[in-house]
C-alpha cells in the first residue's frame, strides 16, 4: 500500500522511473491511444511520444552486432534533448496561435 502512494506521489511531481515508463511505452506499442495513455498518466502526449523514441533509440542501439560506441550513447543524449526542445517550441508556438486574435482590418 505504502508503495502504491509512493508512486503515486511520483507521478503527481511528473518522475517516473525507468520500470514505469517501459510499461508505457509497451502500451504504446502495444497499440494503446496516446492521448488515452498521456491523460491515465497525468502527463502530455509528448512525454510519452519522448520516451518510446528514447527506448526504441536504445533498443537499436543494443541490437547492434558491433556494441555501442561511448560516442553513441552522447548522440542519443544529444537526439533526445534536441527532440525535447523541438517539442517545447512546438508546444509554445501553438499556444500563440491559439491566442492570436485577428485585428479589425483582417477581419
Amino acid at each position: 500500500m505504502k508503495k502504491q502512494q509512493n508512486q503515486d506521489k511520483t507521478a503527481e511531481r511528473g518522475r517516473f522511473s525507468g520500470k514505469r515508463k517501459t510499461e508505457a511505452v509497451l502500451l504504446l506499442l502495444k497499440g494503446d491511444e496516446l492521448n488515452a495513455l498521456s491523460r491515465e498518466f497525468g502527463v502530455t502526449a509528448a512525454v510519452p511520444s519522448e520516451w518510446r523514441e528514447r527506448f526504441l533509440a536504445g533498443a537499436e542501439v543494443s541490437l547492434k552486432s558491433r556494441g555501442p560506441k561511448p560516442a553513441d550513447n552522447g548522440v542519443l543524449r544529444l537526439k533526445a534533448l534536441a527532440q525535447r526542445h523541438v517539442e517545447r517550441i512546438e508546444r509554445r508556438m501553438s499556444v500563440v496561435h491559439r491566442t492570436e486574435r485577428p485585428t479589425h482590418d483582417e477581419a
